[in-house]
């Protein structure tokens, strides 16, 4: 039998040369929660549910269920965190319907207000079993505001009703398994159109991670002698070639910005009100993969 081995090797590229640096104002746009839901925009943070209060609140409001659900949001990016609380105000068993989210970082979720499921939006579920519950609109804080824009989030529910069936027979925490999860969306991005040799593209930066912090870089991270990008870190780009055309999909928000087969290097301007385009300052590398034929090898 032969034996394909794979050689690699390393091109180097010349840099083009185009116009210098040009600042390009970025505009606010608001998504549909419906567009916030699905994934062509961002992925989110996760976090599965659990039935026991986390370490980190220190307060919170009575609850009407007698088994309310935590979990607390975390961001490898920037050590920061978000607790959250769901609840049923109408009572056991007629569904988690009060989202607390600890917005203010101060594990009370007393001073924080009550979001309720978003009005005319089914809960329901792709997968069987599991039922589906769209949170918000929610506000992020003030310091969070781009100008006077303020970006605003969703927070998609999704619960195995077996297992709350369990909670609700008063079955241990262990035993209940798998309870589901909370999953939060930027329901904003910021957009801009590029004109680079006489091409226009458009661009659009959205808060892919939920950390209300645009800018993240998404980067790679070792695993098992090789390497891997996490959907949930880092923020997104899309991009679309012309003022009309449809975004394509989503690439993890990068200092390097190919426009077409031009480099270029994108940088987002502290207040997130432009970003800056110029030529990708430093020599490129193209990997090639070859096959090579190396054979015949006998095998017993």
């Amino acid at each position: 039998m032969a034996r394909i081995t794979f050689l690699w090797g390393v091109i180097f590229l010349a840099v083009p040369v185009f116009a210098h640096a040009k600042d390009y104002p970025l505009e606010f746009k608001t998504l549909s929660a419906s567009e916030a839901k699905g994934y062509d925009w961002s992925y989110g943070a996760i976090k599965m549910i659990v039935a026991t209060r986390p370490v980190g609140l220190k307060n919170e409001p009575a609850s009407m269920s007698p088994h309310p659900l935590y979990g607390n949001f975390e961001w490898p990016s920037d050590t920061t965190s978000l607790l959250f609380r769901l609840d049923e105000s109408q009572g056991e068993g007629k569904g988690y319907d009060c989202l607390i989210l600890d917005l203010n970082h101060n594990g009370d979720l007393t001073d924080d207000a009550a979001i309720f499921p978003a009005a005319n939006f089914e809960r329901r579920s792709a997968f069987e079993g599991q039922e589906s519950t769209l949170f918000g609109p929610i506000k992020a804080p003030a310091s969070k505001s781009i100008g006077i824009s303020e970006p605003i989030y969703y927070a998609v529910l999704d619960v195995r009703r077996d297992a709350l069936m369990k909670l609700r027979d008063r079955q241990k925490t262990a035993n209940a398994g798998y309870l589901g999860n909370l999953r939060l969306k930027a329901a904003w991005c910021l957009e801009t159109t590029v004109e680079l040799g006489g091409i226009k593209h458009r661009i659009a930066l959205i808060d892919n991670d939920a950390n209300m912090r645009l800018g993240v870089l998404r980067k790679a991270r070792p695993s098992d002698g090789g390497w891997f990008l996490r959907a949930a870190e880092g923020d997104r780009l899309l991009l679309a070639k012309g003022e009309s055309g449809a975004y394509g999909f989503p690439l993890p928000f990068a200092p390097i910005l190919y426009l077409g087969a031009t480099p270029c290097m994108a940088t987002l301007a502290a207040d997130c009100r432009s970003i800056q385009i110029e030529p990708w300052p430093e020599p490129l590398a193209e990997v090639s993969l070859l096959k090579v034929l190396v054979g015949p090898q006998e095998v017993a």
